[in-house]
């Protein structure tokens, strides 16, 4: 694909807030712009989604300056308030640490996380920074053509660009 194209749909979420996070199994969104109604097709009714939604399935890390804020890996971890055993479930919202960072960073950052700038390479790699010094790496890490992220704008008919192990393109 034709970075320019790539990048003509990654920079459309310059400027805009990161307002919400969320979860499914190991697939983490991360919503940026205005709340929006669209029509959940399978219920019939609405429901407030970002007007842009990041999703993604392979390693990501949110650091700042310093450190590493959180990452994949800690979807697998206990929260907190959770002592490990082996009947810990890392899939129960909010039983994990991921979950309970990145709720905190929320509650620490009420006017959100604005974007500042994207960068993409050409192995599917994509950094978002934000204000207040906060970078978001997505790392993808198959040889695959199975998909590792894809961005795409809610509520709207258009193309998804979407990257996996050997290539990004929009679909």
């Amino acid at each position: 694909m034709d970075f320019s194209i790539a990048y003509k749909e990654l920079v459309k979420i310059i400027g805009l807030p990161l307002i919400d996070t969320g979860r499914v199994c190991d697939l983490i969104w991360f919503g940026f712009g205005r709340r929006i109604k669209v029509k959940d097709n399978r219920r019939g009714s609405y429901r407030e989604v970002a007007e842009y939604a990041l999703h993604v399935q392979c390693p990501w890390r949110l650091m700042d300056i310093s450190k590493i804020i959180v990452g994949s890996y800690d979807k697998y971890i206990p929260n907190s308030k959770i002592e490990y055993s082996d009947e810990f479930d890392w899939d129960i919202e909010g039983a994990n640490l991921c979950d309970e960072i990145l709720k905190k960073l929320f509650e620490l950052h009420p006017s959100k996380l604005v974007v500042k700038s994207v960068k993409l390479d050409q192995f599917g790699e994509l950094e978002i920074s934000f204000s207040d010094n906060y970078v978001l790496d997505i790392m993808p890490d198959t040889s695959t053509d199975d998909e590792v992220w894809r961005i795409f704008q809610n509520g709207v008919e258009k193309k998804h660009l979407v990257a996996t192990g050997i290539r990004i393109s929009l679909e």
